[in-house]
């Protein structure tokens, strides 16, 4: 099996590390020449277009905001018995393009379900996966190939799950999205309230809470705002969830219960 990734971060670097193995060749594209040094020592390193002719699998894992593009361009030379995977978190976006390549390649698109607060193929793992779900979408009534599933949550680990589309979107605003917003705004707030030094006496609580929210603004803007119609949706939701707080927090409130 020979399987090509193009952007090795965080995700598509775990993918890479997870796949090797004696029984794949790994083909890698990466804009980072650092990145690319490492690499190396995993597989064939140079432009896709110098050995997608070479692959069983393609693995697209770049920035949603090029995203579309990358996918419409790689395709463009794939022929019809090669499998286009694509790793977005977000789909919605990206159903057009779906509908387009649909009709000319094998198009797999998944979401695995894990990562963490930095990025970059340093902080790559081989067991981020592990044990973690793996959804594949079902798109306008296009089912993920049962087969090409089953092969991906095997070797990542992972415990496959089909979602459509749409639904994916509406759950990763609530479970993904909003986690993020609620613990970058609580970094802020905090913050922007203690005293200079204090922070590096906070307990787990707080370390754990805003872990995610030191994840890269500018990796997470494009994704928020790619869903921002159900994530502001949640947001309303979380606001009126604090206002109970402050409520029962109230003197003449207090006593009585929690929200």
């Amino acid at each position: 099996m020979n399987v090509g990734i193009i952007g090795v971060g965080l995700i598509g670097g775990s993918v890479a590390k997870a796949l090797t193995g004696p029984d794949i060749e790994l083909f890698f594209d990466d804009p980072d020449p650092e990145t690319c040094a490492q690499l190396a020592a995993l597989g064939t390193v140079g432009p896709w277009r110098q050995w997608i002719s070479r692959c069983d699998q393609v693995v697209v894992a770049v920035p949603l905001s090029v995203m579309g593009t990358v996918l419409t361009e790689v395709a463009d030379h794939m022929t019809p018995h090669q499998w286009l995977v694509e790793l977005s978190s977000v789909k919605g976006p990206l159903l057009e393009v779906f509908r387009r390549l649909h009709v000319r390649t094998r198009l797999l698109p998944l979401h695995p379900m894990a990562g963490r607060e930095v990025r970059g193929f340093g902080a790559a793992d081989a067991e981020l996966f592990r044990d973690h779900p793996l959804l594949a979408i079902d798109w306008d009534g296009h089912p993920p190939d049962a087969q090409q599933v089953g092969w991906w949550a095997k070797r990542l680990g992972m415990t496959p799950h089909v979602v459509e589309a749409r639904l994916h979107d509406q759950a990763m605003a609530w479970v993904s999205q909003l986690p993020y917003v609620v613990s970058a705004a609580l970094r802020q707030a905090v913050g922007g309230q203690i005293p200079p030094g204090w922070l590096s006496l906070a307990g787990p609580g707080y370390r754990d809470t805003t872990r995610v929210g030191q994840g890269d603004p500018h990796f997470w803007w494009p994704v928020l705002t790619a869903n921002r119609e159900e994530l502001v949706r949640g947001v309303d939701v979380m606001i009126e969830e604090l206002k109970s707080w402050r409520q029962a927090l109230l003197p003449e409130t207090s006593e009585v219960s929690a929200p």
